[in-house]
């Protein structure tokens, strides 16, 4: 499967989810009082076989389903610090 990934410090990359394979992944919803402020979201990791790293994520505020949900991304160099930036 090919999918676009918005980037934060640059212009959106495409990328195919075999050549770019997930290491990690996490979801989080919070759950306030009224219901109304209900949030959730993800994360996730990819690792390209020549050792760049893709870090993306996106959030959603249930309060108001008019507001398209939100994401980011960054498109981490190769080597051993990687993610250390």
């Amino acid at each position: 499967m090919t999918r676009t990934i918005r980037l934060t410090d640059g212009p959106p990359v495409r990328i195919d989810d075999d050549q770019w394979p997930s290491v990690a992944h996490a979801t989080d919803e919070v759950d306030h009082t009224p219901k109304a402020n209900k949030r959730s979201g993800w994360v996730r990791v990819r690792r390209h076989a020549d050792g760049r790293h893709l870090v993306y994520d996106l959030r959603r505020a249930h309060a108001d389903r008019r507001l398209p949900p939100r994401g980011s991304g960054s498109l981490a160099r190769r080597g051993r610090d990687a993610l250390a930036r």
